[in-house]
């Protein structure tokens, strides 16, 4: 019980500070000015029949549809992604990763193994040969975690086998 009168007492002095900060606020002669106009304002968009949103837009023009503020809040295109499967030499094209047939390559081959191949593609069509000594790095280190998660794969199965036997 005596942590609900702690609250209370606390949301009490609260309470006191707030009505201190809103009696500062009313004496304020610049707020006194700024809720006028407010005033002024919405009496002028009610005799004129204007909305606040019709306002902003004559104020700025640049917030009407198809301004520039629109514009700048579309998503941008995602980078277009060409992947090439070496085993088939099919080639697919996408900006998103819900490609259809993407998925199943990823099923097949590993999200790894493809996403090195969209990798394989770019150099390519850059035109250029050698790997980064960091791209090197990392492709070494795909296939060493690519060839762990196969053995440890495989024991695991091996053990579930035996086990269900």
């Amino acid at each position: 019980m005596s942590s609900r009168l702690a609250t209370y007492m606390e949301k009490e002095q609260l309470m006191k500070q707030l009505a201190e900060e809103l009696k500062q606020l009313e004496q304020s002669g610049e707020l006194k000015k700024e809720l006028e106009f407010k005033e002024m304002l919405e009496a002028l968009m009610r005799e004129y029949s204007i909305t606040s949103s019709e306002l902003i837009v004559m104020l700025d023009p640049s917030r009407a549809e198809g301004g520039q503020d629109n514009q700048q809040r579309q998503r941008r295109q995602r980078r277009l992604k060409v992947y090439t499967n070496p085993h088939t030499g099919e080639v697919v094209e996408t900006r998103g990763g819900n490609q259809k047939t993407l998925k199943a390559w990823k099923d097949q081959y590993g999200e790894e193994t493809v996403e090195g191949w969209e990798a394989e593609a770019k150099q390519a069509a850059e035109g250029q040969g050698e790997l980064d000594v960091s791209e090197k790095r990392a492709e070494g280190e795909q296939s060493k975690t690519q060839a762990s998660k196969k053995g440890a794969g495989g024991e695991q199965k091996a053990g579930k086998d035996k086990q269900a036997v």
